[in-house]
């Protein structure tokens, strides 16, 4: 009896190391940090193809559709416009990468993005800018 509980715990190791191999997920992070990161995705993906607004340490602010981001906090804006601080005009960029370091703030127009909880769109919304919280060094 004792190799079969053996066998079926090793199975189910198995099982659960799979898993988070295929999701990507660290053995060492605890529920919490999993559960945080898998919100954080979810809002992510909410956030694709909708307008971001990034201002940059040179002055520059350039606004386009989100398109991705990495673990550098590297972030690829499609349809991309570029403004300066000196109200210049503006300068159409297209598809660009902006890397982590030199962004300042970040803001995402959130009036035309899918809420869970109101799949038809039936809810009235109020446009908002809300910045969204760096934490680049």
């Amino acid at each position: 009896m004792s190799n079969y509980s053996s066998n079926s715990e090793d199975y189910t190791w198995d099982k659960i190391e799979k898993y988070q191999k295929e999701n990507k997920i660290d053995p060492n992070t605890n529920v919490q940090q999993q559960t945080e990161i898998s919100q954080n995705r979810k809002t992510l993906k909410k956030w694709l193809n909708n307008q971001f607004r990034i201002k940059m340490t040179d002055g520059r602010t350039l606004i386009g559709l989100f398109v991705c981001t990495d673990a550098a906090a590297n972030i690829i804006l499609g349809m991309t416009s570029e403004y300066t601080e000196g109200g210049g005009e503006e300068r159409l960029l297209g598809l660009v990468m902006i890397p982590g370091r030199y962004i300042v703030s970040i803001e995402v127009d959130e009036t035309h993005i899918k809420d869970d909880d109101d799949p038809e769109g039936e809810r009235e919304t109020t446009p908002t800018q809300e910045p969204i919280e760096t934490n680049i060094v």
